[in-house]
């Protein structure tokens, strides 16, 4: 698309935006998955879950969005808002289908596994063991050292994207279209340089779980959208989840709203073989049943290392330097920042239009379960907000320091990736701004930990560093910055 049609496009696009969109009005429906009685605790939780949804649907204009809550190993409820489409009468409920986006790779991984115990495919071997011998030699050398564990770990040296895949409003962060072959694979496979050695670091790759789903294919001799049956829907019920697009348009999908202009309606992404990295669509139901076995897995192999293909973190590489997140087979392991003991798993997604949450706490027997017609960064915050209520987290308590405290705090740090973060003083708290993001507010709880509302993030200073801990339990240092004068 040239630059002119590019702008062109742009101008009809925001004159659309000036006729406005309906807003979501729609109150949530909450629906008890469990014949049981709930408690006045749970009941009350559940309000007050019900009063989040509603607030931040309402306030960023949701289409649609569907929850699954789990507590004490069962499903405690279903609560969903909005319509299939806007303007439409069809409510969405828990098993209006959605596009889950990465989320799909958690279930890409399971298959792997599945195909491991079966001795189909062994997580050492060298990648080019599966690809056709019809590549040329110098790619077959390229991709000799690659292993499938590198593939299910983004730890293969492949670029994040597929250079050929097809996204015509990429500009507008618009959805993929026209699907991706095998010979397009093929090509990118020969054409694609590694950006790192293999194996030596993690580097997020949806072409390289694009690959792993074209492996998983050839191992098991059949077709994708019929693997992806075999075991998700035939082993594990998840009876409306399916990889191929027209199937779930047939089985209810909800119609997708672009994150950054609410009104205006996009598509499904149509990912041919890339499928496997994003292209899963899926239920609440389906993910919550999914979820209940999955939890239960990782809780009988936490007392008993009793193996299961559903335990995808055993094998696991971590995410930066300094442990938490790790990521194992299409799966993550968190902590939380403010508790260190709440270890959780899963994944999540965003592709333009839809957004997925799939997290568990183990030990906790607490999960949930997101999906939307409409992502964003509001998303991952209204998650963040039903973990806390679920879990009875208490929110942080503000502690009164004199303001000459907080001068030890003041300046700026450099991290060892090269940002850099400056914390200039307030009134009662801090403000804590990157090179080139927003200020944001920090209040402290202890004498040297300073907390962001609403953020599960913290900042703990000691020693003249800073040590930043974001929502996901990843901690990275920064170490302050002295000022040299110069004197002539």
């Amino acid at each position: 698309m040239n630059t002119l049609l590019k702008a062109y496009s742009f101008i009809i696009i925001i004159g659309f935006l000036t006729m406005g969109c309906q807003p979501t009005n729609s109150a949530v429906i909450t629906k008890s998955a469990e014949d049981r009685t709930l408690s006045a605790v749970e009941k009350l939780q559940l309000k007050n879950i019900e009063q989040l949804i509603q607030e931040r649907v309402t306030e960023n204009n949701i289409p649609s969005l569907s929850v699954g809550l789990i507590k004490y190993n069962k499903i405690l409820a279903y609560q969903n808002v909005g319509t299939t489409e806007r303007g439409g009468e069809q409510a969405v409920n828990e098993n209006t289908v959605f596009q889950i986006a990465s989320l799909t790779k958690t279930f890409t991984g399971l298959i792997a596994k599945e195909l491991m115990i079966e001795e189909k495919i062994d997580v050492n071997a060298s990648i080019t063991t599966y690809l056709p011998t019809t590549l040329s030699k110098a790619t077959i050398e390229k991709l000799q050292p690659i292993t499938i564990r590198d593939l299910l770990q983004h730890k293969s040296g492949f670029p994040r994207d597929a250079a050929q895949s097809n996204r015509p409003w990429q500009f507008l962060d618009g959805p993929m279209v026209g699907g991706y072959s095998e010979t397009e694979l093929l090509q990118d496979l020969e054409a694609m340089e590694l950006i790192h050695t293999p194996g030596s670091k993690m580097e997020y790759s949806n072409l390289g779980f694009g690959t792993m789903g074209y492996i998983l294919e050839r191992v098991a001799g059949i077709p994708l959208p019929d693997l992806y049956d075999k075991y998700l829907v035939d082993k594990y019920g998840m009876k409306h989840s399916t990889i191929d697009l027209a199937k779930a348009k047939e089985y209810g999908m909800a119609t997708p709203y672009m994150k950054w202009w609410r009104s205006i309606e996009t598509s499904p992404w149509e990912m041919g073989y890339l499928r496997s990295a994003g292209g899963l669509c899926s239920t609440v139901a389906d993910l919550s049943q999914m979820m209940l076995q999955q939890m239960n897995a990782y809780q009988n192999f936490a007392i008993n290392q009793q193996q299961s293909a559903l335990v995808l973190s055993e094998d696991k590489t971590a995410w930066g330097k300094s442990g938490y997140p790790y990521y194992g087979y299409g799966i993550m392991e968190f902590n939380k920042a403010i508790d260190t003991t709440m270890v959780h798993i899963g994944h999540g997604g965003d592709v333009d239009g839809f957004a997925s949450a799939y997290i568990f706490f183990p030990k906790q027997q607490v999960g949930i379960v997101m999906l939307t017609s409409s992502g964003g960064e509001w998303f991952n915050h209204l998650e963040w907000a039903i973990q806390g209520v679920l879990l009875d987290i208490q929110p942080r308590q503000t502690m009164d320091l004199a303001a000459a405290n907080f001068d030890q705090f003041t300046g700026t740090y450099q991290f060892a990736d090269g940002q850099t973060l400056t914390v200039t003083q307030a009134e009662n708290h801090i403000i804590s701004q990157s090179k080139e993001g927003k200020p944001y507010a920090a209040f402290p709880y202890e004498a040297n930990k300073f907390y962001y509302p609403n953020y599960p993030a913290e900042l703990i200073f000691e020693n003249g560093r800073v040590q930043k801990v974001d929502p996901m339990g990843n901690s990275s240092f920064g170490e302050k910055m002295t000022v040299s004068l110069t004197v002539n």
